[in-house]
């Protein structure tokens, strides 16, 4: 089974490091993609991947490799910080540029209209929101938030989780038993 890790964490914290730390420990052979690193532009709009070269996005960066690593594992970990109820820049930029792993058009499903999905299979996804002591409220709005997209909904098993205190990092590992199947 393959498991990529996506991080969208820019700055460190400790409850971030030990978190980080926490999925290397469960996931051990898991490919990492440091958004930070290798950061993937805003989406501009343009649909080159749509009309132009299906499936492929026409912005010049490392977002196809992103996408490629992320179709090919069985569970995919986005870790990131929760600014506003909702996941950083970093991570939603990556969120935008999945564009191309749908086809242009809308269906229905589970009662809500989402992006057709350009593939049979996604992989399981884990989201792991770092808050560092907020708000239930902020936490209960992420988690919407991540379960709402596309790119969730797309996959058949996603989990969100907003992870407030070092003493929620006991929960997070049978969150990865969902891809080991």
């Amino acid at each position: 089974m393959k498991t990529t890790v996506i991080n969208g964490c820019g700055e460190v914290n400790a409850l971030t490091a030990a978190m980080l730390d926490q999925v290397r420990e469960n996931l051990p052979d898991a490919g990492q993609i440091n958004l930070a690193e290798n950061p993937v532009k805003a989406c501009i709009g343009c649909d080159a991947c749509q009309a132009v070269h299906p499936g492929l996005c026409g912005l010049k960066d490392n977002q196809n490799d992103v996408l490629m690593e992320f179709m090919s594992s069985r569970l995919a970990v986005i870790v990131t910080p929760v600014r506003f109820g909702c996941c950083n820049a970093l991570t939603k930029n990556f969120m935008d540029r999945t564009q191309p792993l749908f086809l242009p058009f809308q269906v229905g499903k589970n009662g809500r209209s989402i992006m057709k999905p350009r593939y049979e299979t996604y992989p399981d996804q884990v989201w792991l929101g770092i808050m560092d002591g907020r708000a239930a409220d902020e936490a209960a709005a992420f988690e919407a938030f991540v379960i709402n997209s596309n790119l969730a909904r797309a996959s058949q098993h996603v989990t969100a989780m907003a992870v407030t205190s070092m003493d929620d990092l006991n929960l997070i590992a049978p969150l990865f038993a969902a891809g080991r199947n």
